[in-house]
């Protein structure tokens, strides 16, 4: 005769012992397909509604707003136990937070640190920092939730503005605006009659010989830009055109132009 045991319920043993026995047999063994991971809840977690970057050339202030009280924390990615780069400690509860991440602290990196040229010499591509913030809604656990924002700033250190001209009648340039994230930059051009740049702008047919000023001008409101006018052609729109300010910003042609 062979006696056996009825099945040992796994749920009566410590945990270090229950994966050898399985879970207890009632339960069935488990079904093949079945999904691996188990499903996430969805959170009810504050959610980020504005988020703005205030860009200088050593550092960015940021501002962030939340749509309700937020008690988690914000640091910058990889500095998570320097008190000088957690921006927003935990359990506050504000609706708002306004920091400032400096240029080689809080991981804070810059073109610099990724080409051979100096940081904010003149490049077309132009010169950022950036900086990456964790915004962690459990101060202890990192979260799937939680959520990481890259923090770039860019500059372009020179502008390239083509202006064109009819002979003898010319509009005045409406000022247009480039917008960058670092920069608020505006330019125009006006042919003035007589020595400006203060001289009446030209309204109708000039004399041959006349006494004419070209103003070309930008407004910067930082006072951080200097301006080059070069490649300065004339044109009629049939003929080849006559230069009259080379690539360097040097007049060509003394006789018509100083």
């Amino acid at each position: 005769n062979v006696k056996c045991d009825a099945p040992l319920d796994s749920s009566a043993l410590p945990l270090e012992h229950r994966s050898v026995y399985g879970p207890p047999a009632q339960y069935g063994p488990p079904s093949h397909g079945a999904e691996e991971n188990w499903p996430l809840a969805s959170p009810d977690t504050p959610q980020i509604k504005h988020l703005q970057v205030q860009c200088e050339k050593t550092h960015m202030r940021v501002n962030i707003e939340f749509d309700r009280p937020f008690y988690g924390m914000i640091f910058s990615k990889g500095f998570y136990s320097d008190s000088h780069c957690v921006h927003m400690k935990p359990g506050t509860g504000h609706l708002s937070a306004t920091f400032e991440i400096f240029l080689n602290s809080c991981g804070m990196s810059s073109s610099a640190n990724h080409n051979v040229a100096a940081y904010g010499a003149p490049t077309p591509s132009g010169s950022y920092v950036e900086n990456t913030i964790i915004v962690q809604y459990d101060p202890y656990v990192q979260e799937v939730w939680d959520q990481a924002r890259k923090l770039r700033c860019t500059w372009y250190d020179f502008y390239e503005k083509a202006v064109t001209f009819r002979p003898f009648q010319v509009d005045m340039l409406h000022a247009v605006t480039a917008n960058f994230l670092g920069d608020n930059l505006q330019c125009w051009m006006q042919i003035q009659v007589g020595k400006g740049p203060w001289a009446s702008e030209v309204s109708g047919i000039v004399k041959i010989g006349q006494t004419m000023t070209m103003v070309l001008a930008i407004k910067d409101d930082e006072n951080k830009f200097d301006m080059l006018v070069r490649n300065c052609v004339a044109h009629d729109g049939k003929r080849a055109p006559i230069q009259l300010v080379d690539q360097y910003g040097c007049v060509v042609r003394p006789k018509i132009m100083s």
